[in-house]
């Protein structure tokens, strides 16, 4: 079973990129994670990542994802 997010942001891409793939800044802004950490990845690998959400003291969810992460597209459009 998988979930899967999208939102369209009106930002520069850039400036989106580096917000939301460094886990300290992402982890700022999306309160959805209480916290990320990026795995190890080989060059041109998507980006895998571990996160958890504290919903009580004593009770977290936790999973892991990948990041699309695809800033060049031939249609002009990108994910991140």
């Amino acid at each position: 079973m998988g979930l899967y997010v999208e939102i369209v942001i009106d930002a520069d891409m850039d400036v989106l990129g580096e917000r939301t793939q460094d886990p300290a800044r992402h982890q700022s802004w999306d309160l959805r994670f209480t916290s990320i950490s990026y795995l190890p990845r080989a060059e041109g690998e998507p980006q895998c990542f571990c996160y958890a959400t504290r919903l009580l003291p004593l009770l977290w969810i936790a999973g892991t994802g990948v990041s699309a992460d695809e800033r060049q597209r031939s249609d002009a459009n990108a994910t991140t």
